[in-house]
């Protein structure tokens, strides 16, 4: 709600004889949602990660770790220009101005898990041996994305089922079962060797070009 206030532009419409601007009617309209996606996604890369604090007025404390990060861009952005009392107050003072940012900032208390590895803390099994997408690289399986660039194998797998299905008077369907080959790609686990990915490029193109000649 806050970020579709903020975000909110004035539009205008012009009334009047020949295209003049006689009245003029303006109204707020909300943004798209691409603005809006885009902006939280800023807010998000841009996440503040605090910590309970005892302090007793209510605000979360600011981990050193983004404090750390906070002087790392201070001082790219401003070099080090001696040891005078200005520079000084400007280092001093640039965490404790990220604190009042806080409230229109967002901030978490947990990093993100790793969800590309095995966590068996909760029982994840992580991405290694999971189907995957190579046919699509904007897929949301996508093998790029899903194997969390680990790389993927080609399994062949052999199904039965069901086809040419017909309609039957009345009321049946019957279909005949069909023997089909199927080339899934799945995601390898961290620590193959280039042995295996060698392998995996080699069948994949073993595989092309048998499906190129097929045609």
């Amino acid at each position: 709600e806050r970020m579709l206030k903020e975000l909110m532009v004035e539009k205008c419409k012009c009334h009047g004889m020949s295209g003049s601007c006689e009245i003029r009617t303006c109204w707020h309209s909300a943004p798209s949602f691409r603005t809006v996606g885009e902006a939280l996604k800023k807010k998000f890369s841009h996440a503040i990660r605090v910590d309970q604090s005892n302090m007793g007025n209510g605000m979360p404390l600011v981990l050193p770790e983004y404090t750390r990060r906070y002087d790392n861009t201070l001082r790219k952005i401003r070099p080090h220009r001696g040891n005078n009392d200005k520079n000084n107050r400007m280092k001093r003072g640039g965490p404790r101005k990220h604190l009042n940012r806080m409230k229109t900032e967002l901030i978490y208390y947990q990093k993100s898990p790793n969800y590309c590895e095995r966590d068996n803390d909760v029982d994840f099994p992580g991405t290694a041996g999971r189907y995957c997408n190579r046919t699509s690289a904007f897929a949301v399986d996508n093998c790029e994305s899903l194997c969390c660039g680990r790389g993927y194998n080609l399994r062949r797998e052999v199904k039965n089922l069901k086809c040419k299905c017909k309609f039957k008077w009345c009321c049946t369907v019957e279909c005949e079962t069909c023997r089909v080959e199927e080339w899934n790609a799945v995601c390898m686990e961290r620590g193959r060797g280039l042995k295996d990915i060698l392998l995996t490029n080699y069948i994949s193109l073993r595989y092309y070009n048998e499906e190129y000649l097929a045609r």
